[in-house]
């Protein structure tokens, strides 16, 4: 079975996203060992993405490397597990809020085509680009795959 990285790169309704993944660095990450679940936005996504967005994006690289990285999250999730779950850490340590009541969503993007299995992980295909919230955190009692998470009373 073929990495994140190759059958990203191969479904061809992903092309933006395998550049952005490929101009931040993250290719290794995609390919290596560590099981992976991406969300990645479709072409579509990032067409319907303002021309300030895209331009603040670019205008900062370090913000543009970690709003590739805030869509990845450690470990295999399944569109099932995260129906179950209401948040999810990623590799950026912040939270993607997930929503299964119309339909699997994270961050209000819905997720049309889920569970794309890959010898690494797992990629869910998205209708927008997720962008990191300024002051995300998790409530007291909720909880992502398996971790509790502390209201510590940071952000807000």
């Amino acid at each position: 079975m073929k990495s994140v990285y190759q059958i990203a790169a191969g479904l061809g309704g992903l092309a933006t996203w395998v550049a952005a993944v490929e101009v931040v660095g993250l290719v290794d990450l995609l390919k290596g060992d560590d099981y992976i679940t991406v969300f990645a936005p479709n072409d579509e996504a990032f067409s319907k993405m303002s021309r300030d967005s895209v331009e603040e994006l670019l205008g900062d690289f370090e913000k543009f490397a970690a709003n590739i990285r805030y869509h990845i999250a450690p470990g295999r999730i399944t569109a099932s597990e995260l129906g179950r779950i209401d948040s999810l850490r990623t590799m950026l340590k912040d939270d993607l809020l997930i929503e299964a009541r119309r339909g699997l969503q994270v961050n209000n993007a819905r997720i049309v085509e889920p569970d794309i299995e890959c010898r690494n992980g797992v990629i869910h295909i998205i209708d927008s680009v997720l962008t990191i919230r300024k002051h995300s955190k998790v409530r007291a009692g909720q909880f992502a795959v398996g971790q509790e998470y502390l209201n510590l009373g940071i952000g807000g």
